[in-house]
């Protein structure tokens, strides 16, 4: 899995979706002109699965930087 700014975006429109924000609010949170461009490109219906990996995957990443942040001091 590649994490980057496109993937970290797209996750930024799906998690208040998911959570049943009112989609205008999204679609200011990603400066979008259209909410239709939001919800159509940008949001996306995911499973318990996949949220469970990418918390994992967000946690190590998180960590690796910690212990590089510790290391350096």
């Amino acid at each position: 899995m590649v994490f980057g700014f496109r993937t970290l975006r797209h996750s930024l429109a799906s998690f208040p979706v998911r959570t049943k924000t009112v989609p205008k609010s999204v679609q200011a949170l990603l400066r979008h002109s259209d909410a239709k461009t939001t919800l159509q490109l940008y949001a996306h219906s995911i499973g318990a699965g996949l949220i469970a990996a990418q918390g994992e995957m967000l946690e190590a990443i998180l960590q690796s930087s910690n212990l590089a942040t510790a290391e350096a001091t």
